[in-house]
Order: structure tokens, then C-alpha cells, then sequence
């Protein structure tokens, strides 16, 4: 069974923005919250960053967001997939 994550857009906000070495209020960061951060960082394309942004920060649907950026539903949803497998491919090798 799939189990379902869902991070509001300041915790994604955070999480993308998270600096390698310490956090906003200068405490290290969990290793969970680094390893994400690195992974939105080094392993996703500009646009997929973009669109993840858009769809989970901004809490747009795949259809506004498409017209937002002039291009088609079926694209945006394509580049929302292969982000999250991307994050997930990361994630789940980070540890080895």
C-alpha cells in the first residue's frame, strides 16, 4: 500500500531552500530535512523545481498551472512525475 506524504508550502518553501551546513535559525539540520534539501537541489531540472513550487508552495492544480506557463496539462503532469521519481531514486539511495 502507498502511503501518501503531504509537507504544506512553507515546509517545502524550507526544504528547497535549505542551505547544505545549518538552517534559518543556525541550528544544524535533521538528516532528513538535508537530504531532501539536497536532493530538490542537485537532482531536479530548473522546470521541475518550478513546477513542484508551483503545485505544492503555490497549491496550484495541474491545469492552472498549465496555463500559467503556456504549456500543456498533460506536460505538466508528466514533469510532476518525473520529479517525484526523481526525489524518491535520491532519497532512496541517499543512505548507502
Amino acid at each position: 500500500m502507498r502511503r501518501s506524504v503531504t509537507l504544506d508550502s512553507e515546509e517545502l518553501d524550507r526544504l528547497a531552500a535549505l542551505e547544505i551546513d545549518e538552517t534559518d535559525d543556525g541550528k544544524r539540520p535533521k538528516i532528513g530535512e538535508k537530504l531532501v534539501g539536497e536532493a530538490i537541489s542537485n537532482e531536479l531540472t530548473p522546470r521541475q523545481r518550478e513546477l513542484l513550487r508551483d503545485y505544492y508552495f503555490s497549491r496550484l492544480t495541474v491545469y492552472e498551472i498549465a496555463e500559467l506557463r503556456g504549456i500543456s496539462p498533460s506536460t505538466v503532469s508528466r514533469t510532476l512525475g518525473r520529479a517525484r521519481r526523481n526525489l524518491h531514486r535520491a532519497l532512496r539511495y541517499a543512505g548507502r
